[in-house]
């Protein structure tokens, strides 16, 4: 008894050294918070009027409690967004400085330690108190909030529970934080270099993680973004992000975030004991409270230091020696200054005396040697990641992601079955499990082979033989773990279009890199609480189809798209489209989607069902609705020789354009225009066009379009076409290599 009596006796002493503390808090937590959830409360109260004129009485009313709602959901509960952790982490950084800030003045420490308290019990207090100070205000705060918002009739179930969850973590992530401030004011002297050691314990990882992200990018071809991130790992708030990622998908875990925070904060917590049992009396005033590690802690600091300039230093300069750019002398001096400076900084701070800057010089070759090495090991791939091409035996499933397939007027094509937008990355890598790892490392290796045939990447954009194409690779390795690598592939390469054959006609790839492929666009137009507007069209023309009639469709189309395959793609051009609008009304505002499905002259079921509803349409564009076809050819040759020959006295290459038209310049009107109204004309030019979305550059499209030619088509007012403008014309193409030879013969530029 006389023990527990000491302790509270001890406890509301140490409370009156903190008053101020707890009125921060108050204020903070009690005042503050509600006031604010008051204050969100009237501004929804104050657009009643707005609600009730767009919507009307009861629905109008509905929708404003709705609203209100999930506004209250969002700030009370952490795991939808809400900001309430910044104030949490704010706190518990002023709380675990103040509680131990006695340790940085030597009169207080002679007074506590004069006093018949183990220096056990004194850490107890402060600590508990510490606790004390943040839980109990924000406790009530918590509970004031869900009064006023009962008070107001928005109180739910899901409310009142995520709060309860919110306050349970936040708590939880309050420990890991202010374990962490008080490891830093453990290992140092005084309150300005505490606030560095603190900078230093939560960022300290972000920067280096963004370090080698940097040089992997400078240095690695085959590097690809994905899966590297500048988030930490251990940080209490990498956690509380990451459990707020998976809320959002609705895979957050509760217990095993606050198991992972209550872990860090534990851990956290007992280093930081230990150094506050180990810790020197005379540390007071130092900058560091620990000799031994003063090195280390100087070395590990300047090398990120060093590295991170590097950085900066050649990005401006232009350092890439992927493209040919090694002008690496002022990025090394660069670091050499930011080194230098960085240890002599440090050392002065250590002794607080500028005659520092003399001392410790072995500290500065140390660091300049492992800036040295670990930029070696980056430029030179000393172990062999630019190269890295996982085992077979080891990989589980691989993923591939390449370019965009298909045109999207607006949108995007992937979501899940809630209408939320999915980015091509994320749906490849949650849905596609190729299991024919063999390929997949043979395309790598392939790309590889070809790459390296070139010194840099400027040569490998520049040879107008091959059509490089980006591709990422993801495996799932059997431990795990995730391996992501961005290839460079040949499109002109027949090893590699046979190897991405091989891919791309496997169900696994169709089934996990098709959109259309999926049960989501069937699911997301079969609720009836969405407004489903369909079309079928061909760039030209465009009937809307009945929702059943869409349904039908796009069971068809999952069966036709297992028979594609990359290279049944490459030589077709698409005869068609299914187009989806969708429309969600959420609370008091609108989500919009719309994906364009590309219908392949060999998808025999979709072109049987469309044939038979009689939509189908076999011809671009029926010539019986064109008045006239212009022919605009815009020479863009000529106008590049006239460039050249503006910027250079000879070009051998354009010496005979240069010669020809030698009195034209960059500014003259190179086009010629033709208008064809012969019938017979506008069959055969009708033969050979295209419209923008059939070939425009995509990953399976090998026709391209010729960019020299630009053709007006002008409709008749009664055909019908959707394609045309306000001047009555649509804009369509002629592929390279298939210009009438008749039209351009007409289009010959006369001087």
């Amino acid at each position: 008894m006389t023990l527990k009596n000491s302790f509270l006796a001890s406890l509301k002493e140490n409370n009156k050294r903190r008053i101020w503390l707890w009125i921060v808090s108050v204020f903070g937590f009690v005042l503050l918070f509600p006031s604010g959830i008051l204050m969100l409360i009237s501004q929804h109260t104050n657009r009643y009027d707005y609600f009730i004129e767009s919507y009307g009485e009861a629905l109008g009313a509905r929708m404003l409690r709705e609203s209100l709602i999930g506004e209250i959901n969002h700030v009370l509960n952490v795991g939808n967004g809400s900001e309430i952790w910044l104030l949490v982490a704010g706190f518990a950084i002023l709380s675990g400085v103040q509680g131990f800030s006695y340790l940085f003045n030597k009169r207080k420490i002679d007074f506590y330690m004069g006093m018949p308290v183990k220096r056990k019990k004194r850490f107890l207090v402060i600590w508990l108190n510490g606790v004390l100070v943040y839980a109990i205000p924000c406790l009530l705060g918590f509970i004031i909030s869900l009064m006023i918002v009962a008070a107001n009739g928005a109180l739910t179930g899901e409310i009142m529970l995520g709060t309860w969850q919110s306050y349970g973590i936040l708590f939880c992530l309050y420990l890991g934080v202010y374990h962490l401030v008080i490891l830093a004011v453990m290992l140092t002297g005084n309150i300005i270099i505490t606030g560095f050691a603190i900078g230093v314990l939560f960022l300290y990882e972000c920067i280096v993680r963004l370090i080698i992200m940097g040089y992997m990018e400078t240095f690695y071809k085959f590097y690809s973004y994905r899966g590297y991130s500048t988030n930490p790992i251990l940080s209490p708030f990498a956690i509380l992000f990451d459990y707020q990622n998976a809320y959002v998908n609705q895979k957050g875990n509760i217990w095993l975030t606050i198991l992972y925070l209550l872990l860090f904060a534990a851990i956290a917590g007992l280093i930081a004991y230990f150094c506050y049992l180990k810790r020197p009396a005379e540390a007071a005033g130092k900058a560091i409270a620990f000799s031994g590690p003063k090195p280390v802690l100087k070395i590990m600091i300047a090398v990120p230091v060093a590295l991170m300039a590097g950085l900066f230093a050649g990005e401006i300069v232009g350092y890439q020696p992927l493209y040919g750019k090694n002008n690496c002398g002022v990025m090394f001096f660069v670091m050499a200054v930011a080194l230098i400076f960085t240890c002599c900084l440090m050392q002065v701070i250590y002794e607080f005396d500028i005659r520092g800057i003399l001392h410790k010089k072995r500290h500065v070759v140390i660091s300049a040697i492992l800036v040295v090495v670990i930029f070696i090991v980056f430029k030179n791939d000393v172990f062999g990641f630019d190269r890295y091409i996982p085992n077979a035996e080891k990989v589980e499933s691989a993923a591939i992601c390449t370019p965009a397939d298909s045109y999207i007027y607006y949108g995007n094509e992937f979501w899940d079955e809630e209408m939320n937008y999915i980015s091509k990355e994320a749906y490849v890598e949650e849905f596609m499990y190729l299991s024919d790892i063999g390929a997949v490392n043979q395309l790598m290796k392939r790309s590889m082979e070809l790459v390296e045939e070139y010194e840099d990447m400027n040569q490998l954009y520049e040879d107008e033989e091959r059509q490089w194409r980006r591709v990422t690779v993801t495996y799932r390795m059997a431990d795990k773990r995730k391996v992501f690598r961005e290839l460079m592939v040949d499109l002109a390469d027949k090893e590699t279009i046979d190897l991405i054959d091989r891919i791309e006609s496997s169900e696994e790839f169709i089934a996990g890199g098709i959109f259309g492929a999926s049960d989501i666009p069937a699911k997301t137009i079969a609720d009836e609480s969405r407004t489903v507007q369909a079309y079928y069209g061909n760039g030209t023309y465009q009937i809307k189809i009945k929702r059943e009639e869409a349904k039908e469709l796009l069971a068809l189309y999952r069966e036709d798209v297992m028979n594609g395959g990359f290279l049944k793609y490459r030589e077709n051009v698409p005869t068609g489209s299914l187009c989806l609008e969708l429309e969600e009304k959420k609370s008091y505002y609108t989500t919009y989607n719309q994906a364009e499905l590309l219908i392949y002259p060999f998808y025999d079921k979709c072109i049987a069902y469309l044939t038979e509803k009689g939509y189908y349409m076999p011809e671009l564009i029926r010539p019986e609705d064109v008045e006239k076809i212009q022919v605009i050819n815009e020479h863009y040759d000529l106008v590049e020789a006239a460039r050249i020959q503006q910027e250079e006295a000879t070009v051998p290459s354009a010496q005979e354009v240069i010669v020809k038209y030698s009195d034209k310049d960059i500014n003259q009107d190179y086009r010629t225009i033709v208008d064809y109204e012969n019938p017979e004309d506008i069959a055969a030019i009708l033969e050979q066009l295209y419209s923008t979305e059939q070939i425009y550059a995509t990953w399976h499209n090998e026709k391209q379009c010729d960019n020299n030619y630009n053709i007006k088509v002008y409709f008749t007012s009664d055909s019908g076409a959707t394609a045309v403008e306000n001047e009555g014309f649509g804009y369509y193409v002629f592929a390279q290599g298939e210009v009438p030879g008749f039209v351009e013969e007409d289009t010959v530029y006369v001087p």
